[in-house]
């Protein structure tokens, strides 16, 4: 799978949906910092090999799987009655190739001793 084209609509909506969700029960990401400056650095200058970008995909990731687990059609039905899991399907979970893109970045950021990095492996956790 290629790694796909992300507009800004959908990054903020990615964003607000994980902000809504994940990061009210463990609220270790700044919102307001990142949409006003990781969200704004990733869509100006695109994807990198750094914190930002692997963050913004992480965040990304969690903002889809957050979507898709509530609104997403059933990855199954059993004898007419669907799965209680929704989104994606059994061998493609929402987020998988954003998830994929991240861990590409991984090996350049996971270097440091950053911040950033504990937020990254929590994102990943």
């Amino acid at each position: 799978m290629s790694f796909p084209a992300l507009d800004i609509g959908l990054m903020t909506q990615l964003a607000t949906s994980y902000f809504d969700t994940f990061n009210l029960f463990d609220p270790f990401m700044d919102r307001q910092h990142f949409m006003e400056n990781t969200l704004v650095k990733v869509h100006t200058g695109g994807f990198r090999e750094d914190n930002d970008s692997v963050i913004a995909l992480l965040i990304f990731v969690l903002g889809e799987m957050s979507r898709e687990g509530s609104s997403g059609n059933p990855i199954n039905t059993v004898e007419g009655r669907p799965s209680g899991v929704r989104g994606g399907s059994s061998n493609t979970p929402p987020g998988m190739t954003l998830f994929t893109e991240a861990r590409r970045r991984l090996d350049f950021v996971l270097i440091d001793c950053e911040l950033e990095n504990v937020q990254i492996n929590c994102l990943v956790g």
